[in-house]
């Protein structure tokens, strides 16, 4: 007989209520009650969104919307950065406020990111989220004094509005254009500065979800792709062959190896490159911070067909890029800053993605929230909780990341590889900053020598396994980790190889786990020296 844990209540029954408007009045997040934000209290600390006329669109700072980003070469970190939080649990530093999608050339020749140029969507307010979505509490406020138009954060690309409450009163109509930047339109003659509350929401794979099969092209959805001047995407394909990536590649052995290199980049004042075109010397150089890595990433990564859009509030910069199956995923690309000064809501509790990052994380990008952690006193939050760190100024020369943790090594600057679909590893060789080549990852595999085939909730279910070269020898210090997989997955725990790569351990299982059938996942994200690995 099947049994069912039946808990109290959860934080889906209590998460949202009616007040006495028909408004929702709270969430509740990690057991902790979020009341709507309070309109009639004091206005928070903190720059207002600020309206331009005819496009809304405004200059790379805080408060406005930037239509564009050129990169430079100033390469070294910013001592203190400041953030203003506008969403409760806090997506610090990930608010998103500025989303560019296409490549364009400036008059000297400079390829440039750019917001998308059809006309936003008017936007319904839907009646609930749906299923698999997390919910946010947004509190901001809109200058309209130069416009009827205001950009406003969001938490993702594909997010819902769900109630809207503003103060003084005033009808508002929500838009969104294409790479999900997000707007508040009002009619002519409304009041000046308006205060706006509202509930959004943002699906759970956003901030991290399992990679597409091994099998799917690269340029599965490269028709989204906005068409890339020929001279970029000319160099972009060229850079792409040097990490040993083509159009031909599997999406998920490009994203693998795309994440790893530009999460292997430095903070640094050094020359670089030949001065020709920044675009190579920064994706070659390795050297710079979040905005820098963002930006050449995602020129990359368009060129092989992946939609990626580049993402920027005030205090951090990093890509989003679109699965073959139609997600968007959320992707940090590090750097560390070395403080970060929050505005707002500060009593926020911080969001927490429900997976562990799926992506590689090379020393430098694990050094640089170790960082992070340091200086924010966030506490370095593990892998398996998902936590994020401090962020980085797109003006002045900082970074940010989402903390996640993996084994320790030396530096690396290769590209990464994939994993195959039989579980095994692929090594692929990427360019370093200019020097001699790095060594190629080792390929590894990860076996299971006993497990059991169910287990009731509440119990543990034991696991003994080995991980291995190619060669079959023993990989010692390897984090293993051991998941479920159903309906999303479900981390139980992470075990270390000893000197003769073995891993065991008792993981216990959730006793609030649904019952059903899941898939086991037993894998390890590599190291320095080692390709991720999974079971066959």
């Amino acid at each position: 007989m099947l049994h069912e844990y039946v808990p109290e209540v959860s934080d889906d029954e209590l998460s949202i209520w009616q007040g006495e408007s028909g408004a929702p009045s709270a969430i509740v997040y990690d057991g902790e009650v979020l009341a709507a934000p309070n309109l009639t209290a004091a206005e928070a600390p903190g720059p207002r969104m600020v309206a331009i006329p005819g496009d809304g669109l405004g200059q790379d700072e805080a408060g406005r919307r930037s239509p564009e980003f050129r990169p430079d070469r100033v390469t070294t970190l910013e001592q203190d950065v400041d953030y203003s939080v506008a969403f409760a649990p806090s997506v610090m530093p990930h608010k998103r406020v500025s989303a560019l999608d296409r490549v364009v050339l400036a008059p000297d020749g400079v390829p440039v990111l750019a917001a998308p140029t059809r006309p936003p969507e008017t936007l319904s307010v839907a009646s609930a989220p749906g299923v698999g979505r997390d919910r946010f509490w947004g509190s901001v406020t809109l200058d309209f004094r130069s416009g009827v138009r205001v950009p406003i954060p969001s938490v993702s690309p594909e997010s819902q509005i769900l109630s809207v409450q503003t103060e003084p009163r005033v009808p508002v109509v929500f838009e969104r254009d294409e790479a999900g930047n997000y707007f508040v339109r009002v009619a002519p003659g409304a009041p000046g500065v308006v205060r706006l509350a509202f509930l959004t929401d943002a699906p759970v794979g956003y901030f991290n979800q399992s990679l597409p099969d091994a099998s799917l092209p690269v340029g599965a959805r490269a028709a989204e792709v906005p068409p890339l001047p020929s001279s970029v995407r000319e160099n972009a394909l060229l850079f792409a062959a040097e990490l040993g990536l083509s159009p031909r590649s599997s999406y998920r052995h490009a994203l693998e190896t795309l994440v790893h290199h530009f999460r292997s980049f430095r903070e640094a004042r050094e020359a670089f490159g030949d001065g020709q075109d920044i675009y190579l010397d920064l994706a070659r150089g390795m050297l710079g911070v979040c905005r820098h890595r963002a930006y050449a990433f995602t020129i990359t990564a368009l060129a092989l067909g992946i939609p990626t859009h580049f993402v920027m509030n005030e205090a951090h910069a990093w890509v989003e890029v679109r699965l073959p199956a139609g997600e968007w995923m959320r992707i940090d690309l590090g750097g560390a800053a070395a403080g970060v000064r929050t505005q707002g809501n500060t009593d926020a509790p911080h969001y927490e993605p429900r997976m562990a990052d799926p992506l590689p994380r090379p020393p430098a990008y694990r050094a640089s929230l170790e960082r992070a952690a340091q200086t924010t006193g966030s506490g370095g939050a593990s892998a398996a909780e998902g936590g994020e760190g401090s962020a980085d100024q797109p003006g002045a020369g900082s970074s940010s990341s989402s903390v996640t943790t993996s084994a320790s090594g030396g530096q690396d600057g290769s590209g990464a590889g994939g994993v195959t679909s039989d579980g095994s590893a692929t090594a692929t060789s990427g360019s370093g900053s200019g020097g001699s080549a790095p060594r190629p990852r080792e390929g590894v595999q990860v076996r299971l020598s006993a497990a059991s085939s169910e287990v009731l909730r509440g119990r543990a279910l034991d696991l003994e396994g080995q991980v291995t070269n190619a060669a079959g020898a023993p990989v010692a210090s390897m984090r293993v980790e051991v998941l479920l997989a159903g309906r999303g997955e479900r981390l139980l725990g992470v075990a270390v190889t000893d000197a003769r790569g073995r891993f065991f351990g008792a993981f216990g299982v959730p006793h609030d786990l649904a019952v059903g059938d899941y898939r086991l996942v037993v894998r390890t994200p590599g190291d320095a020296q080692h390709l991720p690995g999974a079971l066959p």
